[in-house]
């Protein structure tokens, strides 16, 4: 679903732009914002607003998905197989290192 998407000319604490949807309640001013249009997801915004600034982040509040895809993404490249030296000569799995850390 296409929403309508905002860049704040103001940098955060980082330096970077944020990226928000309109209704979000962390864009404080749609005055002092760069419109970039109706776009299907937060990527092809910030795709868009790259264009423009060179460090752009995502809000984590009205961007959710963007986040919830990025994190999807990354936890696939950890391999059930794959082991992990935690000496010299112990080695465990990720599931099961992960696994006891949880406990």
């Amino acid at each position: 679903m296409k929403a309508k998407y905002y860049i704040g000319e103001r940098r955060n604490i980082d330096g970077n732009h944020v990226l928000h949807k309109e209704e979000c309640p962390f864009l404080t001013d749609t005055d002092k914002a760069i419109n970039l249009g109706m776009c299907h997801s937060p990527q092809m915004a910030r795709n868009l607003g790259k264009l423009l600034f060179k460090k752009i982040d995502v809000c984590l509040f009205c961007c959710k998905e963007f986040h919830d895809q990025k994190r999807k993404d990354h936890i696939p490249g950890i391999h059930k197989k794959s082991k992990i030296c935690l000496y010299n000569e112990i080695t465990i799995t990720w599931e099961s290192a992960l696994q006891s850390f949880l406990s």
